[in-house]
């Protein structure tokens, strides 16, 4: 397994590039303003504009004339484990050992649920939320604690695809992220200033570490280093 670890300029960088190169943002901006801050997966609307949104973010598992299917379906998980979410304000370095065991048992049961059937010869297969798309119905829905993740940054970074792996990933980037906090209060400010510094203020610091994981782990995209930084900076002056 690779470790996670990124400097300040690292995801600086990143979180530029994401947007340039991405529309993933604005779409999941869009999402948030329709939805507001408060996902409820109670609310049939919410439920259309989640699976909406996951089909923009690359969730092709969720096929376009059975999204009433797994809507009820997410209902139903919804149902189930609403009681077992994390509170809303849980930040991702924060989560203790029994909340990420909670994690592990969400993803898990979520990972199984069915997205839709595919016809396949004369048959039809189920598909399932997968891997990905748990992940990302998880950061919908506490967007400060959980991380999305899709299949190049697993292979990329050596974890598995069921609950213990995505805890796993969890782990290691709250472990990335308090390092990163003593780098914030060497130059005087704090980890949860952050996205305001990088222009990003309605941004939570998960999907900043995500714009990171996913040009560097998934697209393959190193951010410059500190001589390359130095001439650009020269450059500028």
């Amino acid at each position: 397994m690779i470790g996670i670890e990124f400097s300040l300029s690292d995801l600086a960088f990143s979180v530029y590039v994401f947007d340039s190169m991405t529309k993933y943002t604005e779409s999941y901006c869009d999402f948030r303003s329709t939805v507001g801050h408060n996902l409820d997966l109670n609310r049939h609307d919410h439920r259309q504009e989640l699976i909406i949104w996951l089909n923009r973010w690359g969730c092709r598992q969720f096929a376009l004339d059975q999204r009433q299917a797994a809507s009820e379906n997410i209902a139903q998980w919804y149902e189930r484990v609403a009681g077992k979410m994390l509170d809303c304000d849980r930040e991702i370095w924060e989560l203790n050992d029994r909340e990420l065991e909670r994690t592990e048992a969400l993803y898990s049961d979520l990972f199984r649920l069915t997205a839709s059937f595919r016809k396949r010869g004369s048959q039809m297969l189920r598909v399932t939320v997968g891997p990905t798309g748990a992940s990302k119905i998880l950061f919908a829905l506490r967007p400060r604690a959980y991380l999305p993740w899709d299949i190049a940054i697993r292979r990329s970074l050596g974890y598995g695809n069921d609950g213990k792996g995505y805890v796993d990933y969890l782990l290691d980037v709250g472990q990335a992220l308090r390092v990163l906090e003593r780098s914030c209060v060497e130059t005087g400010s704090s980890l949860k200033e952050l996205p305001s510094q990088l222009g990003k203020p309605e941004a939570t610091i998960p999907a900043l570490v995500n714009a990171y994981i996913w040009v560097v782990h998934s697209q393959g995209v190193r951010p410059p280093d500190r001589d390359q930084l130095r001439q650009w900076a020269k450059w500028s002056s």
